[in-house]
Formats: C-alpha cells, structure tokens, sequence
C-alpha cells in the first residue's frame, strides 16, 4: 500500500495540494430574463466540490450568503479576508454570484488578484454565453 513518504523516499515529488474555497448564495427569485432552475446550495456545493477535486484542491471552507439579498454580504466579505493569506482557489457556481455590480466586481478582482487567488466559475459555458450575449459598451 502506498503511503505519503514512498514518492519522495523514491526522488519523486508528491503532487501538490492546492487550498480552496467555494462561495455559494441562494438563488434569487425569477428573473423572466434569466432561465429557471438556478441550482440549490446543495447543488452548487456537489458541482464546486467536483471542480475542485478535478483541481487537487482540498477544499478548507465554504462560505455561503444566505438569502439572495444579503445586505452587506458579510460571509463574502470574511471570504476577501480569507484570500488574502491562504486560498489558491475561489470556486464558485457562477460569477454571477460573486458580484452583484462594477464597484464589488472591481473590488473583488483587485483583491483576489493581489492575493493570487484564481477564481474558478463552475459553469464556464454558460459565463461565456452570457457574455456573448451582452458584449461591453
């Protein structure tokens, strides 16, 4: 049976394992120009956990704004100063959830950027079909 010491006693390095983070927030109510059926928490938590498995990431916290206008965001906000020191990964459902306009989205960028924390969209297909269909100004 392996165990953790045999790679390196054999001049291989053991692969590394990343830290992660998965921010969640509860669906908010329809909007008729988005689809229905935004996932659950639960079902946000099984997609993001899938994505960091595929990213050998361990995941240390989950952070979830309960509600889908949560005033102030606070668990977004404990999550910022988690980055700072000790996630490689932010995985999220989508990057619809992370920031609800300009201003918190510059701010969240800045901030995971100086961290050097990679933010990771669990549906990049659909990130990218909606920025298809609505191209800046």
């Amino acid at each position: 049976m392996l165990n953790k010491g045999e790679g390196e006693e054999h001049g291989r390095e053991m692969p590394q394992v990343y830290r992660a983070g998965i921010y969640m927030r509860e669906p908010g109510p329809t909007d008729p120009d988005k689809p229905l059926g935004e996932p659950t928490i639960d079902q946000q938590r099984m997609l993001c956990r899938c994505v960091a498995a595929l990213l050998r990431a361990e995941v240390i916290r989950e952070f979830i704004d309960a509600g889908p206008f949560v005033r102030n965001r606070p668990i977004l906000r404990e999550m910022l100063g988690l980055a700072d020191t000790r996630l490689d990964y932010l995985i999220v459902f989508s990057l619809d959830r992370l920031a609800s306009g300009v201003d918190e989205a510059f701010e969240m960028a800045w901030r995971l950027g100086v961290a050097r924390t990679v933010v990771v969209p669990v549906c990049m297909d659909e990130e990218l079909r909606r920025q298809a269909q609505d191209p800046p100004a």
